[in-house]
C-alpha cells in the first residue's frame, strides 16, 4: 500500500426510469487491497414528489460488462507512483453481486447530494483483482441526471 489518495467519477449520468443502473466501479490491482474512503451522490431532480433512489455499494462475484473507462485521478498530483486501479462508468451489463450490499441509503433525487463517510465502520476494503460498484435503483417513471463519485486509497 503506497497511500496514494484518488478519486473517480461519472461526471453527468443518466439513470434510467424504472431500472437499476450499474453507475460506476473500481477494480482493485491484482495482489493489492485498496481501501474505499468515500461515496458521493448527487442528482437534478425536478420534482418533490420523486420516490427516493436506492443507492447501494456492492462485491461482485462476475463484474459488470461494458462500461466506459475512467481514469482515477490522484488527490496529491505530485505523487510519484502510478495509479493501478481502474474505474468504468455506465454499464450496460449488471454484473453479478456477491450477497447483500456492502452500504446502501435512500437519497432524495429532488436536488442535492450526499457523501459517506467510513465514520464507525470504518473503511471498505477491496481485495486484490476485486471489483466494487455503486448500483442506483430508479422506480420513478422518468429518468434523473446525477452524478457518483469515489474516493480511495491504494
Amino acid at each position: 500500500m503506497a497511500g496514494i489518495r484518488a478519486r473517480t467519477g461519472t461526471g453527468a449520468l443518466t439513470i434510467t426510469a424504472s431500472a437499476t443502473t450499474t453507475a460506476l466501479a473500481i477494480t482493485a490491482p491484482t495482489n493489492q487491497r485498496v481501501f474505499i474512503s468515500e461515496i458521493t451522490f448527487s442528482a437534478k431532480g425536478v420534482d418533490a414528489t420523486q420516490t427516493p433512489l436506492l443507492i447501494a455499494l456492492n462485491r461482485y462475484s462476475a463484474a459488470p460488462s461494458s462500461g466506459t473507462s475512467v481514469s482515477p485521478v490522484k488527490i496529491n498530483s505530485a505523487d510519484d507512483e502510478t495509479i493501478q486501479t481502474t474505474s468504468s462508468k455506465a454499464y450496460a451489463s449488471a454484473g453479478t453481486t456477491s450477497g447483500i450490499p456492502l452500504w446502501q441509503t435512500y437519497v432524495s433525487p429532488n436536488g442535492g447530494g450526499y457523501t459517506w463517510g467510513p465514520g464507525n465502520i470504518g473503511v471498505i476494503v477491496c481485495k486484490g483483482g476485486e471489483t466494487l460498484g455503486i448500483t442506483i435503483t430508479n422506480s420513478n417513471g422518468a429518468d434523473i441526471t446525477g452524478e457518483v463519485g469515489i474516493g480511495f486509497e491504494e
